[in-house]
């Protein structure tokens, strides 16, 4: 059994029960990622919830397997990231 919280993550609102869980991002944690690249997150994320890919300790596992995967649009219909960077 895997210790993989069915919770989704959005900014400071993590709530976790107890230490030894881990939340997977979900595609709605992805703004900038276009519908049908945040349905093929969520249905990776759901793999890794029903222990169909293992176990994993990243909360972005759903997405990097996407990625390695070539499983995303390439950027064809997603949007660009939002700018992290401060500017003053």
């Amino acid at each position: 059994m895997n210790n993989i919280k069915n919770i989704n993550w959005h900014g400071d609102d993590l709530d976790l029960d107890d230490e030894e869980s881990l939340v997977l991002l979900s595609g709605n944690d992805y703004p900038w990622v276009c519908e049908q690249c945040q349905a093929i997150i969520d249905s990776i994320r759901q793999m890794y919830l029903e222990d169909q890919l293992g176990d994993t300790d990243d909360p972005e596992a759903a997405i990097m397997f996407a990625y390695d995967h070539r499983m995303m649009c390439g950027g064809h219909s997603c949007a660009n990231p939002p700018n992290t960077e401060h500017k003053p």
